[in-house]
Formats: structure tokens, C-alpha cells, sequence
């Protein structure tokens, strides 16, 4: 089967998470997703007490969401480096199987920028990226703020944040879909298995 074929087979998952910092106890807060350009869902349960419950029943709906389709293929900004290790995580944290964390063909926008479009002392970052493709990030609050926002009770915001960067994800990927159509292909009959 040709690589055209197999990538005509595949799912696009437009995805993204919140948490509370960068280590892996970190609390996971959202996960932000969209199917094939659809409307951006936020999965988040703000409304729990126990800290533990809320990042299961995140984690439970994400993974239900993955069960629905075998042959996806993952778009997000550091999430082969952040993301799916961080949820991989929790899954073993939890005794959820995280192999359709793994199972997925995964384009990594962030290897995108920093290998063939970053040039000179560009940040590594996603706001960096749509800002040297033209693209307006309508985020009004940084990944950073999201603890303190958190603490304050001010889940919305959250919310909005993670909707933002997966919008912003859909319309990165829509500018430069050639050179992720190109760089997947090269990956694939290269090595048979795309996974960054």
C-alpha cells in the first residue's frame, strides 16, 4: 500500500493538554481535541473536590475518544516530546492502557519549526511558529498562568487557552500542509513507522 493511501486513511487529531507544570506529577487539567477540523472540544472536570478524580475522569474520556478510531494521526506542538509521555503517565499511574498513545502516527509541529522553518534565535515556541507564518495566536493568556488560574478558580480561562492552541493548531497545520504531507512521507519510506 502506497504512503498516499495510508495517509488518506488516517484521522487527523488536533490535540492538546493543560496541566499544572511540566514534571509528570504534574495535575493534568484539559485535554483539548478537535477530529478532522471539526469544532474544538475541551474535556476538563473542574467540578471535583479530589484532584484525582478530575484527572481520571479527563484521562477516561480522552482514551474513549482514541478507542473510537485505530488509525489516527496525531497534530500537535511538542506533544511526541510532552504530551503523550505526560499522559503515558498517568495511564500506567492509573492502570489505563496507553498504548493508543503510541499506536498513533504522530506529526509533531515542533520538529517541524525547529528543523526546516526556525531560522536564527527564534523561540522554540508555538506563538513563535504562527507568528513567522502570519497566523494571529487569539489567546489572550500564556501556558504559564494556567496554575494560578487554577488556584483562582478562573477554570474558563483555562478553558479558552486550551481551545485557542488547538484552534491555532488546525490553522499552523492548514498553512503549511504540504510540508507535513512531504515530511510524514519521507518519514514513512524511510522507516515504515512514523511516530515524531
Amino acid at each position: 500500500m502506497s504512503f498516499e493511501e495510508l495517509f488518506s486513511e488516517r484521522t487527523l487529531l488536533f490535540w492538546d493538554i493543560e496541566t499544572s507544570g511540566l514534571d509528570s506529577d504534574s495535575q493534568l487539567y484539559t485535554i483539548g481535541y478537535s477530529i478532522n477540523f471539526q469544532s474544538t472540544c475541551v474535556d476538563q472536570f473542574f467540578e471535583y473536590d479530589d484532584p484525582v478524580a478530575m484527572e481520571r475522569g479527563v484521562l477516561e474520556k480522552f482514551l474513549d475518544v482514541l478507542e473510537k478510531d485505530k488509525k489516527w494521526l496525531f497534530v500537535t506542538f511538542a506533544g511526541s516530546k510532552y504530551d503523550v509521555p505526560f499522559l503515558t503517565t498517568k495511564c500506567l499511574k492509573y492502570g489505563y492502557d496507553a498504548l493508543s498513545l503510541w499506536n498513533a502516527w504522530h506529526l509533531d509541529l515542533m520538529f517541524l519549526w525547529m528543523k526546516m522553518m526556525r531560522t536564527g534565535r527564534s523561540p522554540m515556541t508555538f506563538k513563535a511558529m504562527s507568528k513567522a507564518l502570519g497566523i494571529d495566536h487569539e489567546d489572550k493568556y500564556g501556558g504559564s498562568l494556567m496554575s494560578y488560574f487554577y488556584r483562582k478558580g478562573e477554570y474558563n480561562k483555562i478553558v479558552s487557552h486550551n481551545r485557542a492552541d488547538v484552534d491555532l493548531l488546525k490553522k499552523v497545520y492548514i498553512k503549511i500542509e504540504p510540508i507535513c504531507k512531504w515530511n510524514l512521507r519521507r518519514r514513512y519510506y524511510q522507516s515504515k513507522v512514523i511516530r515524531w
